[in-house]
């Protein structure tokens, strides 16, 4: 619940106030490309979105971590392929929607890019969650959880974005 009542705090206000017709590109961004963003970008792919990912703390070619890889293969999405991207490597222009998983991402992502939309993914998740907790090392059961919310998340912002496009 507090994490509920957090997002109405006026901070997380410029980060639900999106100009969804701008939106060209979601741009996944986490700490290290393997988890959350790597498992975002993949399941927006699917959904028709173009999307690309990259962590604030890695380098650049990694494969996925390889709980993601298992946790994907279950949900229908393929990351072996996926490689990490250095987010300050990133080629940003101005139809990206910087999509973070946690505040401090966020303000890493505004200060790198401030003429960037910037959002956090668990404000359009249900339920709502500013902080979508990096699963590294946890239980399956936070698995799951963690990825049903990157999936409803990516459902909320999709319709908004062909909704803009009508």
């Amino acid at each position: 619940m507090l994490a509920t009542v957090e997002t109405l705090l006026p901070a997380f206000g410029p980060m639900r106030r999106i100009d969804w017709a701008r939106v060209e590109r979601l741009v996944f961004i986490c700490k290290g490309n393997i988890c959350r963003s790597a498992y975002a970008q993949g399941r927006a792919g699917q959904a028709g979105l173009a999307t690309v990912s990259g962590g604030l703390d890695t380098q650049a070619g990694l494969p996925a971590n390889p709980m993601a890889i298992k946790m994907g293969a279950a949900r229908g999405l393929d990351l072996g392929p996926h490689r990490t991207r250095r987010f300050d490597e990133l080629d940003l222009g101005p139809g990206d929607l910087m999509v973070c998983m946690e505040p401090p991402q966020a303000r890493a992502a505004q200060r790198h890019f401030p003429a960037a939309q910037v959002t956090l993914l668990g404000l359009w998740s249900r339920p709502r969650r500013p902080w979508l907790f990096d699963p590294y090392g946890l239980d399956t059961a936070y698995w799951r959880t963690c990825l049903d919310l990157i999936d409803s998340g990516i459902a909320a912002i999709a319709a908004r974005i062909r909704q803009a496009r009508r």
